[in-house]
């Protein structure tokens, strides 16, 4: 579950970080690597005991392709 953040709270959904991960087989040290963070890191955003930055949601994007605004919708809006 995707952690609160200033009154924003996704419904218990399977963290899409991990649904990627899962699908494709990675470990999280996979996406660290990919990411250039911590294994740590990538675990505690899986778990919720760390937000996504808006910052974190655009590298996501670009390094593996999963939208930002599935990690921030309350900062990213669908494009329509």
């Amino acid at each position: 579950m995707i952690q609160c953040y200033l009154g924003w709270q996704m419904a218990k959904a399977r963290d899409p970080l991990k649904v990627y991960r899962d699908d494709n087989q990675l470990s999280q040290q996979d996406i660290a690597d990919k990411l250039g963070v911590s294994r740590q890191l990538v675990g505690m955003l899986e778990t919720g005991e760390r937000t996504y930055t808006a910052d974190m949601a655009v590298l996501i994007e670009k390094k593996i392709g999963i939208p930002r605004v599935k990690f921030r919708p309350d900062l990213f809006e669908m494009a329509a």
